[in-house]
């Protein structure tokens, strides 16, 4: 009599489980403005370009993005010091189908990724972290780009890096079972976030993009007080 009693006991505890990730999944999440209201106004000695939308919001992503990623918020900001400028967003997340491979929107903007590699960045808020580093052509026009994800446990790449440790959660399948195993444990939704970084000025470095983007992440982490 054991045996049955046992199963019957471990699959309730199973549907239990499931039944309250699927709660999760659809409780309420916080308001688009609350990203906008928590992302920075200055990186250093750039400032943002505000918008008719958000002071510190510089454009709006399309309608597709939203219906395919379907995130808690997205903010796209221009920042500039005199004709020296870097394009960054910020995507917020509960879910892990809000984050996507920035290759394909590359790809899709009519980028050819020319290189790519993993670098590690310093940052005052996280010690150093991973962000991926690729090198786009378009036009004959040759720039960099950075991005990185922030998942439960630590940032991630898009892919398997070998940094100084190798890690289980260094690529996107670590990252959506590090969302799942959040879950799981935490019984609470996470609110990840995923960052690039571009340039918009001519004759950009890899080294200024890497700069940059540690210096933008610290800043949110500040203005956001580890929020984002």
């Amino acid at each position: 009599m054991k045996t049955p009693i046992i199963v019957l006991v471990a699959v309730l505890c199973v549907f239990g489980v499931l039944n309250n990730l699927y709660t999760l999944k659809v409780s309420d999440r916080p308001p688009e403005s609350w990203v906008h209201g928590l992302v920075p106004d200055k990186v250093g000695e750039y400032a943002v370009q505000g918008s008719s939308e958000s002071p510190k919001v510089s454009y709006r992503m399309g309608d597709v993005v939203y219906k395919e990623l379907d995130p808690v918020g997205i903010a796209g900001q221009r920042f500039f010091a005199g004709s020296r400028g870097f394009d960054a967003v910020v995507v917020a997340g509960n879910r892990m189908e809000s984050f996507h491979d920035q290759r394909w929107c590359f790809s899709a903007q009519g980028w050819q990724i020319k290189k790519e590699e993993t670098a590690m960045i310093d940052t005052k808020s996280y010690g150093k972290i991973p962000v991926e580093v690729v090198e786009i052509v378009q036009n004959s026009r040759s720039t960099y780009a950075a991005f990185t994800f922030r998942g439960p446990p630590k940032f991630h790449v898009s892919r398997f890096s070998f940094d100084s440790t190798p890690s289980f959660f260094a690529d996107i399948p670590g990252l959506s079972k590090s969302y799942f195993m959040y879950e799981l444990f935490k019984q609470k939704k996470f609110i990840g976030s995923e960052y690039r970084v571009i340039p918009g000025f001519p004759n950009a470095t890899r080294d200024d993009v890497l700069k940059f983007t540690a210096d933008y992440i610290d800043a949110v982490n500040l203005s956001s007080k580890g929020q984002l």
